[in-house]
C-alpha cells in the first residue's frame, strides 16, 4: 500500500436520493486505486459503500430532501469510511421476509475488516466501517 498518511480524506455531502450513490462509490474507488489497493479490495470497498449509502439514501428519511455524508480516511491501516445521516434511525428489525431484511448490513460486515452502527446525538444513523 502507498503513504496512506499523507493522502487527504474523501469528504462528501450527497442528496438522499439513489443516484447520488454512484457519485460516492466513483470517489471511494478512486481512493482505494490511490491507496494502491487491490482490484479485489477495490471492488469490496465499492460494494460496502454501495450498500451503506443507499441505505442512507433510500432508508433514512421519511420524506424527501434530506442528505447524507460519506467521509473516506486514509490512515497507517488502510481507510476508514463513515457514512452518516439525519434521518429516522435505524428501525427494529423487518419481517425475514421484508425486501428489506438488512442484508446490505450483512454484506458490509463480511467484506470490511469492522463496522459500527451508532445512533447520532439528535438523529439519524452512523455506520464506521474499516478497511486494511
Amino acid at each position: 500500500m502507498g503513504s496512506t498518511i499523507e493522502q487527504a480524506p474523501t469528504e462528501l455531502t450527497l442528496p438522499a436520493r439513489p443516484e447520488s450513490v454512484s457519485i460516492a462509490r466513483r470517489a471511494v474507488s478512486e481512493l482505494g486505486h490511490e491507496l494502491a489497493f487491490s482490484d479485489r479490495r477495490v471492488g469490496d470497498l465499492r460494494t460496502v459503500v454501495s450498500e451503506a449509502c443507499m441505505n442512507a439514501a433510500v432508508h433514512a428519511y421519511d420524506a424527501p430532501g434530506g442528505e447524507f455524508e460519506v467521509r473516506a480516511e486514509p490512515n497507517q491501516d488502510g481507510v476508514a469510511i463513515t457514512v452518516t445521516d439525519r434521518g429516522s434511525g435505524i428501525r427494529p428489525r423487518p419481517a425475514l421476509g421484508s425486501p428489506s431484511a438488512r442484508l446490505g448490513l450483512l454484506l458490509i460486515a463480511a467484506l470490511s475488516d469492522s463496522v459500527e452502527i451508532s445512533s447520532r446525538h439528535g438523529g439519524g444513523t452512523q455506520l464506521s466501517i474499516r478497511f486494511s
